[in-house]
């Protein structure tokens, strides 16, 4: 994503609406989009942006911002100067109650599935031969919360663990 520091909030004001309960933009002017004969005219009323990897993003005066730093943007009339983590882990649900600006750290920390890796489907655990092993990472190292029979047992250990040292969990 571009670098935002030429974008302002009154610029943002001007070309977008932002519903702050659900999250939505909508362009307030009719708007050209691309170079040539082939430039398609998106109407004013539409809804902007499309996804982008894992968020949502919008062209801007020829640069592309994701909608979650725009919503920051456009409420507090500031950048975020951390990372704008959403709440309830899902990237594409920019309501405003759902974003805080936040460390890597703290962002890192609110999790809510399993890698897609995973064989068991549960976050903070791991198979050990027959065994599930539960650890948890805090201060930069992986701390050992013991080896369970079942991955739910283990996983029982690890929330207990995260809701204990992680400032940033949400579970």
């Amino acid at each position: 994503m571009s670098a935002p520091h030429s974008l302002t909030a009154e610029r943002v004001r001007e070309i977008l609406s932002y519903n702050q309960t659900t999250g939505q933009f909508v362009w307030l002017q009719d708007r050209r989009t691309g170079r040539g004969k082939g430039r398609l005219q998106i109407s004013a009323g539409t809804v902007a942006g499309g996804k982008d990897g894992r968020y949502q993003s919008i062209g801007i005066d020829g640069k592309t911002y994701w909608a979650h730093r725009l919503a920051f943007l456009m409420v507090t009339d500031a950048w975020p100067t951390k990372h704008v983590d959403h709440i309830d882990g899902n990237p594409m649900n920019n309501a405003w109650g759902n974003l805080r600006d936040v460390s890597r750290s703290v962002n890192m920390q609110n999790r809510y599935a399993a890698p897609s890796t995973s064989t068991h489907g549960f976050l903070g655990v791991t198979k050990n031969h027959k065994r599930f092993l539960a650890q948890i990472r805090f201060d930069s190292k992986y701390r050992y919360l013991g080896t369970y029979d079942t991955p739910q047992e283990a996983h029982e250990a690890y929330l207990s663990a995260k809701r204990q040292f992680h400032e940033g969990n949400m579970l």
